[in-house]
């Protein structure tokens, strides 16, 4: 999810039931990613935490996707149903390997798209 001015937008999504992540395009409220934003930290709950929050997953890791000290979006995983793993710091170290590659990815897009602008 990347932050987008006041709210956050889902970009990507890949359901138990598809092979692959497919784009999207959604305003999404999701108070976990919110946090792992706020905070610019690493965040893992597992469902003990989690139960206070309607329709929350039974585990979920999120970490914020940075450049430098600035915050673009966060990066979840959520286990949905009951007798899966609970995730933990180790799965959120993971995450924060890939959510590096994002960032570098999303900066690389931008300064693309602001050469292209300025060439145009």
């Amino acid at each position: 999810m990347l932050g987008d001015g006041d709210h956050l937008t889902c970009r990507a999504a890949k359901r138990k039931d598809q092979t692959r992540a497919v784009p999207a395009n959604v305003v999404a409220t999701d108070p976990l990613a919110a946090m792992a934003i706020k905070n610019a930290r690493s965040l893992v709950a597992d469902a003990e935490r989690l139960k206070r929050i309607p329709g929350a997953p039974n585990s979920a890791a999120y970490v914020p996707v940075m450049i430098q000290d600035r915050v673009l979006g966060a990066m979840g995983i959520r286990n949905l149903s009951p007798d899966s793993p609970q995730f933990t710091t180790h799965h959120a170290a993971l995450l924060s390997a890939l959510s590096d590659y994002a960032a570098i990815a999303l900066e690389n897009a931008r300064n693309l798209d602001m050469l292209r602008s300025n060439n145009s």
